[in-house]
């Protein structure tokens, strides 16, 4: 798979990015701004793989939930702003249904 970055940001560089959002993930706090990372691609290359789902939020907060692995489905801390986030990497998610039963 051939991404914009990819090549200067080494698989091992994204696993230890990976690991370091699971762990932030399953305590539930707040997600690093991009500039924390070791790499400034690491949140979209892992969102493209497929591992992670990004939202972007203004005022530089991401809500980062993981798709793979044991901590599938854990998620950073949740945006304390009431709209929706400006852009999203990696899969949309499917509308949930408003209550159990819905169709």
């Amino acid at each position: 798979m051939r991404l914009a970055g990819y090549e200067a940001c080494r698989q091992s560089v994204l696993d230890a990015t990976f690991a370091r959002l699971e762990t932030i993930a399953a305590a539930g706090r707040r997600c690093p701004p991009r500039s924390a990372f070791l790499h400034h691609d690491a949140l979209s290359i892992l969102a493209a793989q497929g591992r992670i789902r990004v939202e972007v939020w203004c005022h530089n907060w991401r809500v980062v939930e993981i798709l793979t692995g044991p901590h599938t489905g854990a998620r950073t801390q949740a945006a304390p702003l009431g709209r929706e986030p400006y852009r999203v990497l990696g899969p949309r998610r499917e509308p949930q249904a408003a209550y159990a039963g819905q169709e």
